[in-house]
């Protein structure tokens, strides 16, 4: 890209506004960045760039598409979305969803230089989030149902965020394995934060998902304690520690904590995978309940209040109002909860303490109590005969919608609330709802690897109307070119940019519906030019025989009639034309004519040229002959 980071508030990149410089690594540069809409509306995104002296590296831009690869296929709260992936002259970058937050790293690094630790049950339902967005992607499948087998690799502070809205972001799949991926991550190459490896991945065997819960388990004792677990002075010695795997429980460091989560701990930082929670669904079940056991009342809401208490609101929020969740008052310290004992239990006094006056309620007479049944009565009377009637009119307002075609993998929606068939006898269909007359509803039909099927209806009472679904497939947002030529080696050029293989070749990673337009150049063929629209999650092959760029050759003599021989093989006779002469291919040409001199030379045409030979046959000088007998 031709501006530089001095000229942040006016680079461009693409449709793409850099507004910022949010972080830098040895690979790429991410900013915060900007984009406008065909409507005018601007919308905030994160724009991840390889540095410009790498950019021209193959290993690092197939490292930037396969996370773009990876990340695509995710749609979950918890997980930071990818919008796309593009190139822009030797600029390749991520388009990805701007999180406005703060990561675990900031965050623990404020608190401690503060003092305080992280509350218990803002961190605890933190990490019950956070395990909610590695279940998912853990389970992720593509819309063939076959697992994505997606495993994070680098679950750490820097890629945790807690937004300002409450709620929490898994960033950066940078170097996440997925089955998905066309460079598979090669036995003994690390990738990932040592201190934050499993043993298994330490030592560069093969991971799966369970590697991402023995990060749970380091990130979780970490904040608890406040101390580094397996980090050393350098990395050989922290990737020991991190295969002996050996700790203390967080109580012997924080003894007022909770022994739940000694046990919890414990089970993720098994030194063996088989030992480990089988799913981070189970940590996250376990740390729920241990969070409305000690805090029943919590909200999401205090994770928000948390951090503006911490950190103040964002730099571009100065001097307007706090959101209306959030309660103005000055940050308080916030170390670890103390677990309730039962001496914390307020305890019920059978007798007043000394000194505190008995107030006594008067008497209440017969007749009162005889009214106040007599009242009670005719309420209970009056209910039911209210409900009665209720109960008839909802009743005499039903009406059935049946779904035809639709299966049991598939969700079904009635105005917004998950609808469950119903189960009345006189109903046969397969899948009867029932819903109120009269009203207009809007339903919405959902399946795994489909379009949302939505549509509004009104039925009247006691109608019954069947409706057929179809469900469209998703289309990924991505697909795949393969080029071959007869003969191969090629040189192929993408939208005017020389691919750097020659044919045979399959470029990965294409987005669906553009049209490409593709150039094949081969020594000696002429040059072939198509256009290839890609079709989302498939594969287009392009096959295409190339063409001899034939040399065209012209010979006249004088006089004409002259025989013509490429190699001593007669092939015409002068005038001669011939388009179709084998270019780079040396031959001698010879024109011969009774009576005459033969001629021959020695030729070599190039591809597409055309040559024009003239020949002037000279006439043979005539022998006396001695064997002739002169009369006298």
């Amino acid at each position: 890209m031709a501006n530089s980071d001095q000229n942040l508030p006016q680079a461009q990149l693409g449709q793409y506004t850099l507004l910022e410089k949010i972080a830098q690594g040895g690979m790429a540069q991410v900013f915060k960045a900007k984009t406008v809409d065909p409507q005018g509306i601007e919308r905030l995104v994160v724009i991840k760039r390889i540095l410009p002296h790498i950019s021209s590296n193959p290993e690092y831009v197939d490292m930037l598409v396969n996370e773009a690869k990876v990340a695509v296929h995710f749609t979950h709260g918890n997980i930071a979305q990818v919008y796309d992936l593009g190139r822009i002259n030797d600029d390749y970058f991520i388009v990805m969803e701007y999180v406005d937050g703060k990561t675990f790293s900031q965050i623990n690094k404020a608190l401690l230089e503060k003092g305080h630790h992280f509350p218990l049950e803002v961190l605890l339902y933190c990490f019950i989030e956070l395990c909610r967005g590695l279940a998912y992607i853990h389970r992720k499948a593509d819309p063939e149902g076959k697992p994505l087998g997606v495993v994070h690799r680098d679950v750490s502070p820097q890629n945790i965020i807690l937004t300002y809205a409450g709620n929490i972001k898994l960033i950066d799949f940078g170097v996440a394995k997925a089955d998905v991926r066309e460079e598979k991550t090669e036995s003994g190459v690390l990738k990932g934060k040592f201190a934050y490896m499993s043993p298994e991945q330490s030592r560069g065997e093969p991971i799966d998902f369970r590697s991402d819960i023995f990060s749970i388990g380091i990130l979780l004792w970490e904040l608890l304690t406040g101390d580094r677990l397996f980090k050393q002075k350098n990395n050989q010695d922290t990737l020991k520690a991190v295969q002996k795997a050996k700790f203390d429980p967080v109580t012997v460091k924080q003894p007022h904590l909770p022994k739940e989560l000694d046990v919890i701990i414990k089970r993720a930082l098994q030194r063996k995978p088989k030992d480990r929670y089988n799913d981070c669904a189970d940590i996250a079940s376990d740390l729920e309940k241990l969070l409305l056991l000690r805090y029943p009342d919590f909200k999401p809401v205090q994770a928000a209040q948390f951090l503006y208490d911490l950190f103040g609101p964002e730099a571009d929020e100065a001097g307007l109002p706090l959101p209306a969740f959030i309660q103005a008052k000055p940050a308080k310290k916030y170390a670890p909860v103390r677990p309730l004992h039962e001496d914390d239990e307020p305890t019920i006094k059978e007798r007043p303490e000394a000194g505190t006056p008995v107030v006594r309620m008067p008497k209440v007479p017969k007749q009162t109590w005889l009214m106040v049944l007599l009242l009670g009565v005719i309420a209970v009377v009056f209910t039911l005969g209210s409900y009665y009637a209720h109960y008839v009119y909802l009743e005499n307002q039903k009406s059935f919608l049946i779904l035809s075609g639709i299966e049991s993998s598939m969700q079904v929606w009635i105005d917004g609330v998950p609808a469950e068939p119903s189960k009345e006898a006189s109903l046969e269909a397969p899948f009867p709802f029932v819903v109120q007359a009269g009203t207009e509803h809007v339903l919405k039909v959902s399946q795994k690897g489909f379009h949302d099927f939505k549509t509004s209806f009104q039925l009247q009472s006691r109608q019954t109307q069947t409706l057929s679904l179809k469900l469209e497939p998703l289309i990924p947002p991505f697909g795949d070119l393969t080029i071959e030529t007869l003969p191969g080696g090629a040189t192929v050029f993408l939208d005017g940019m020389e691919w750097r293989q020659k044919t045979p070749v399959r470029i990965n990673h294409l987005k669906a519906g553009k049209t490409y337009r593709i150039s094949l150049s081969l020594e000696n063929y002429q040059e072939e030019a198509r256009q290839v629209i890609i079709q989302g999650g498939k594969e287009v092959r392009l096959e295409q025989p190339m063409q001899i760029a034939y040399a065209t050759l012209h010979v006249t003599t004088d006089p004409a009639g002259a025989v013509v021989t490429f190699d001593d093989q007669e092939v015409g006779k002068t005038p001669y034309n011939s388009a179709y002469i084998q270019p780079a291919e040396s031959f001698r040409l010879s024109v011969s004519l009774v009576g005459y001199d033969a001629q021959a030379r020695d030729l070599t045409l190039e591809a597409g040229q055309e040559k024009s030979l003239s020949f002037v046959l000279i006439p043979q000088t005539r022998q006396p002959d001695t064997n002739r007998t002169i009369k006298k």
